[in-house]
């Protein structure tokens, strides 16, 4: 079975049941890997689900978890794309924004950063999980953040204002020895 273990997928505007489709297929199948946790194979093989999805309009069904996975992945990128041009607008217009981190591990004892964006306006943006290796000091936290910040194009240094870091344990060490350093 095919799972999406380091991505994050995005999901916009909820709305199951209109009569024409007004999603593509990638995104219906992002919705139904993500929201419901069906897995890829069952897209493949469960003819309802196939029926169902074909009497809402949509042609061209994968017939493999391969091909399920990579029109999720594409429909990610493209979320992902559509985030980076909203915060790049925002940024021409002078807003500045404030990120949430904390982190998390896996019931395979993996552990990961995630990261979310707030605008002074009150939009945020989940920017996805960040795998962490070994130990995490404040330096090597601080690149983890610089590196996805710059994916989507954030500066910690030019554009946040803020940082919350919600790690019990390691948030004083990461203010003390970081953040003030920073000039926040």
């Amino acid at each position: 079975m095919i799972t999406l273990n380091y991505y994050n997928i995005v999901i916009f505007h909820l709305n199951y049941f209109s009569g024409k489709p007004s999603k593509n297929l990638n995104e219906v199948l992002a919705r139904l890997i993500a929201l419901d946790g069906l897995p890829m194979s069952v897209m493949c093989t469960s003819a309802e689900l196939r029926e169902g999805i074909m009497a809402r309009g949509y042609t061209n069904i994968p017939n493999s978890a391969n091909t399920v996975r990579k029109l999720i992945l594409e429909y990610g990128e493209s979320v992902r794309i559509d985030i980076k041009n909203i915060i790049g607008d925002m940024k021409t217009k002078g807003e500045k924004f404030s990120i949430t981190i904390d982190e998390w591990t896996s019931l395979r004892n993996r552990r990961y950063m995630n990261i979310n964006v707030h605008a002074t306006s009150g939009r945020f943006w989940n920017l996805g999980l960040v795998l962490v290796d070994g130990s995490l000091p404040a330096e090597k936290c601080l690149e983890l953040i610089e590196k996805k910040l710059n994916q989507f194009g954030l500066c910690l240094h030019d554009n946040i204002a803020s940082i919350v870091y919600g790690a019990s344990g390691k948030t004083n060490s990461f203010y003390t020895d970081t953040l003030f350093n920073l000039n926040f």
